[in-house]
């Protein structure tokens, strides 16, 4: 898909809240955001001053490549610790996912992820990645944290 903005500054946007729609693995992996994400006012291709809410969106993982995911460990009052578990690829594409937060390291990409249709309900997803492209066509109303 052509993108009208392409922003690889990952520090002004928020993709607290939207669903990872669909995720493609090619030479790049591409997080799909068909209700889009939110960009900061301070992002230099946002130009409007305010925080701003996109139209349908994506991030590109340049260079990608999946690395892991994993149901974090927790605390159970009655059973103690529960382990964390790992998953592989296969079951992550299968997950409705929505985003808690994200970050990059050490060519890192990982995301924080509330998973909706199993009893885990959370979820920590990791790609190896260049750099991320942050990706979108249109500004559409402002951002649900605007003032």
């Amino acid at each position: 898909m052509e993108w009208r903005y392409v922003s690889d500054d990952w520090e002004s946007v928020s993709l607290h809240d939207y669903d990872i729609t669909d995720i493609e693995i090619n030479e790049d992996v591409t997080l799909n955001f068909d209700d889009g994400f939110d960009v900061c006012a301070e992002n230099p291709l946002n130009d409007t001053e305010r925080h701003k809410h996109t139209g349908k969106a994506a991030v590109i993982l340049k260079n990608g490549a999946f690395h892991s995911a994993e149901y974090p460990s927790y605390e159970d009052g009655k059973l103690g610790t529960v382990r964390a578990q790992n998953i592989g690829l296969e079951e992550l594409l299968t997950l409705d996912l929505e985003v808690y937060s994200f970050d990059l390291k050490n060519g890192i990409f990982t995301l924080e992820c509330n998973v909706w249709q199993n009893e885990k309900s959370f979820l920590t997803a990791r790609f190896k990645c260049e750099k991320p492209l942050f990706c979108w066509n249109e500004f559409t109303e402002d951002a649900w944290f605007q003032e």
